[in-house]
């Protein structure tokens, strides 16, 4: 009982930016910095493992100053505050299946049912704003980058550098989420923010289970929010 208490009252402070980021700054001092405020010049943010790491690095590598940007809190509460407030704000969204599977190789603690169900709490949450951000599928943060940041110009008059899909700029990526894996996990293959050949095995196991009829509901649930948010009407 205590468990499902301190889960639902967690669920409430990740849409709400007043509750969620004292909360956060608290528990995380050092990483206080991801957190947006007025001062914040750009929001890059999404569920885990919708190429989170390679849009913010390769954002940050086209500009040609420091620029002031909030990411990775993976929290709703993150988008709501900058879309209301008018700070230029990325989501990027992926194919549930694909975004769930590759949490689950990541941390295989958590469950399908619990993975399934935050993709669409966390997207569901933000519909309403939707003509407040720009939104960005996996296939396109990862390709043509660039054109991302060109649609967050239009849409709020800002004039961010845009990304270069040249071998050279995607090594430079590449290397980055190296080095920040190295750092922060030692080096985990599992945990790398990048294609890797030892983690498609295991992602074709889970895909198999999300595929099965213990989990088809949530799936559909999650693959309906997946089409209105990546539906360009």
């Amino acid at each position: 009982m205590i468990k499902k208490i301190k889960k639902h009252a967690f669920q409430h402070y990740v849409n709400r930016p007043k509750l969620f980021f004292p909360w956060f700054a608290k528990q995380n001092q050092s990483l206080a910095y991801l957190c947006a405020n007025r001062d914040t010049e750009v929001v890059i943010e999404g569920f885990p493992r919708c190429g989170n790491t390679f849009a913010v690095i390769a954002f940050l590598e086209a500009q040609q100053r420091e620029v002031k940007i909030a990411h990775h809190l993976h929290v709703p509460a993150q988008i709501r505050f900058s879309a209301r407030n008018g700070i230029p704000t990325l989501v990027l969204i992926r194919d549930p299946l694909e975004a769930v599977s590759s949490l689950i190789v990541r941390h295989p603690e958590r469950t399908p049912k619990g993975c399934l169900a935050g993709y669409e709490r966390f997207y569901r949450s933000i519909l309403s704003l939707k003509d407040k951000f720009v939104v960005s599928d996996f296939k396109e943060t990862v390709n043509d980058f660039g054109s991302v940041t060109a649609r967050l110009n239009t849409m709020f008059g800002t004039s961010f550098e845009c990304f270069k899909h040249t071998p050279e700029n995607i090594e430079s990526v590449f290397n980055k989420i190296e080095k920040n894996n190295q750092i922060l996990e030692g080096s985990n293959i599992f945990q790398l923010a990048r294609p890797a050949q030892e983690k498609e095995r295991p992602k074709e196991e889970v895909k198999a289970v999300l595929l099965s009829p213990e989990f088809k509901p949530l799936l559909e649930r999650g693959e309906q929010v997946y089409q209105q948010l990546t539906d360009p009407s």
